[in-house]
């Protein structure tokens, strides 16, 4: 019996791991669960769950919580009661850059992680790459195109890697004109025509920065030089990844859109857990792939240009997206304002080396006094 901690169990990621360690209980232990402040769902799911410890970061809430046989940590960092070397194996499932934090913390005590939140990677990327130059510890990623990626090279001599592609489906304004981008409400931008998922990682996907997020993460997953890390607009978001091999094969993944298929093989790893899902081949599968020009999305471009100079670029990038999406989602700018302030952060930031979690502190602080200048800037 594997025992397992989830951190954001109440976000939906969270709750998707849960469907399925519902549909498997005999082969998990949930030792621990985390939320950021939804504590009546929290507590329903210990009690489905018998879990025993319990966190939450809004640290407001430890007056208004008595439950009996049960131990409820608060604070931004309660996270680490859950987490400790008899775990076999985190779900860290919890939104933006803090993920960061609780991923390092795994790596330092040896623990395997399944990771749903790819700012962490992204964000700390450079940092692992500086501080863990023998990784104990496997990161099985949950996004469904790194999990494909991930499967396919299992086998694989990455020498014998010519390129792997990342698919995607253009998101739901791929066809719209400069000015009917201009009238995006974050409304229409969380509607994700594919997957069910969050407010922010939807309009990442709508923007196409969750792909050029996805870029720089294959980079840190896979070691893969920026050259070999291919992007598909794929519509049927059907085929997840792709390997090409140097004598010409080329592996495709195929998998219905819904998390609960990497999360199985993430949780199964290296067994395989039934998903309960499969793909209908009685619906005419029809396959139609894309390849983007770069210079046209932008997303692309700037994840290619952070990639490319590497250092603190990738983090700084990671919190200038997080600072000014929930500005779009607050209604306070435009869609087109999104890609229009980060590209101008990242032109005026000044790459250095991350070599510890206070050089990573002082990136992020650097982007939300540059997000705060450039708003004044659009506000005029």
């Amino acid at each position: 019996m594997k025992k397992i901690a989830i951190l954001g169990s109440t976000g939906h990621v969270g709750r998707k791991v849960l469907a399925v360690v519902s549909e498997h209980k005999n082969e998990f232990k949930i030792i621990g669960l985390s939320a950021n402040e939804n504590y009546r769902l929290l507590l329903s799911q210990a009690k489905e769950f018998e879990v025993e410890k319990l966190a939450l970061r809004n640290e407001n809430l430890k007056n208004q919580i008595r439950e009996e046989g049960l131990k409820i940590y608060y604070g931004p960092f309660a996270w680490r009661n859950l987490m400790d070397e008899s775990l076999d194996v985190v779900i860290i499932a919890i939104t933006g850059i803090d993920a960061v934090y609780p991923l390092f913390y795994a790596l330092q005590k040896g623990i395997d992680v399944a990771l749903a939140s790819k700012e962490a990677l992204i964000a700390g990327g450079e940092l692992i790459n500086y501080q863990f130059r023998d990784l104990k510890s496997k990161i099985i990623p949950l996004d469904s195109e790194h999990n494909a990626i991930f499967q396919i090279i299992q086998n694989l001599d990455r020498s014998e890697i010519s390129a792997i592609y990342l698919t995607c489906s253009g998101g739901p304004f791929l066809e719209y004109s400069r000015p009917q981008l201009e009238m995006v409400t974050p409304e229409m931008a969380v509607s994700h025509p594919r997957w069910e998922m969050g407010k922010k990682i939807s309009v990442d996907s709508a923007t196409l920065l969750n792909k050029g997020f996805e870029i720089i993460e294959a980079h840190y997953l896979f070691q893969l030089s920026p050259e070999k890390i291919k992007v598909l607009i794929h519509p049927q978001a059907i085929v997840h990844g792709l390997v090409e091999l140097k004598d010409g094969n080329v592996f495709a993944h195929l998998a219905s859109t819904d998390m609960k298929v990497p999360i199985a093989y993430a949780l199964g790893y290296p067994q395989r857990l039934d998903s309960g899902l499969r793909l209908n081949w009685n619906d005419n599968l029809t396959l139609e792939f894309f390849s983007p020009d770069v210079e046209e999305f932008p997303a692309l471009r700037i994840a290619y240009y952070c990639l490319e100079k590497k250092k603190s670029l990738p983090a700084f990038l990671a919190k200038l997206d997080e600072l000014v999406v929930a500005e779009f989602l607050e209604g306070r700018i435009k869609f087109t304002s999104i890609l229009e302030i980060i590209e101008s952060g990242i032109k005026n930031h000044q790459p250095r080396k991350v070599k510890s979690i206070d050089d990573l502190n002082s990136v992020f602080t650097e982007a939300e006094e540059t997000v705060r200048n450039l708003l004044k800037e659009v506000n005029k």
